[in-house]
Order: structure tokens, then C-alpha cells, then sequence
């Protein structure tokens, strides 16, 4: 099984290089999000242990023009990015939502990138010009 770990997978590249599509997929083509989201539910239907529980939670956050904002959040207010003294960063007052399904983190998802910042560019009418984090 698995207990305890926390991941990061970062895209980074040029605008219209596939970050998007290689991070959440379109039609029936999955991204990594998708494809992510249903291998840690299905490791969690296949616990047989009633000892052990799992709590999955999401968050999302934009980073656009040097404001962090709760994307999964009503309000909007700026938050700021902090680092403890043992180097583990985090983000105080940042929405963390629980979620049962990943039909329930895509959900959450798409209310997300509805809220997201819009910037097009001549290569891009839907790109967001800011850093979303999942």
C-alpha cells in the first residue's frame, strides 16, 4: 500500500508546448491528473483493512502576477507562500477540500480553472499566464 507521501510533478515549457494536455488530458485522451487521481482511488478501494483509513484532500492555487490566490476558494483574498524552519513550504488560510472519487477532484478541477486568471498570447486565446498548482 502506500502511507504518507507527498509529490510533486512540474510542467514547464513554452506556451503551446502541451503542459496543459500532458497534465489533464482532453476527451478520452487522460493526462496525468486524471490518470493519477484514478490509480490512488483504486489503491484505496482495494484496502481490505479495516485498521487502516485514508483522508484524500485537494488544493489549487494560482501564482499570477506575484499573487498567490485559492482558486478552490469563494473569496479570492491573496495568500501568502511561507517556509517553516525545517523547509517544508506551505501556504496559510489555503483550502484543503475533501474528496471522496476522483469524479469529485475533477469536479473541484474544473471549478478551479473557471476561477483561474486569463491572459491570451498570439500563440494561445486560453492561456492562463500563471502558475496553477493541484
Amino acid at each position: 500500500m502506500f502511507a504518507g507521501f507527498n509529490t510533486s510533478l512540474i510542467a514547464y515549457g513554452q506556451t503551446g508546448s502541451g503542459k496543459s494536455y500532458t497534465m489533464s488530458g482532453q476527451g478520452p485522451n487522460m493526462g496525468l491528473i486524471p490518470l493519477l487521481g484514478t490509480a490512488v482511488f483504486g489503491k484505496v478501494m482495494m484496502n481490505k483493512d479495516k485498521n487502516i483509513s485514508f483522508e484524500i484532500q485537494i488544493s489549487m492555487l494560482e501564482i499570477y502576477k506575484e499573487k498567490v490566490q485559492d482558486l478552490l476558494s469563494p473569496n479570492m483574498e491573496d495568500l501568502e507562500v511561507m517556509e517553516s524552519k525545517d523547509g517544508e513550504v506551505f501556504v496559510p488560510g489555503l483550502s484543503q477540500l475533501p474528496v471522496d472519487s476522483f469524479e469529485s477532484i475533477q469536479k473541484k478541477i474544473i471549478r478551479g480553472f473557471e476561477m483561474r486568471s486569463i491572459g491570451s498570447t498570439q500563440m494561445n486565446k486560453i492561456s492562463s499566464r500563471a502558475h496553477t498548482i493541484v
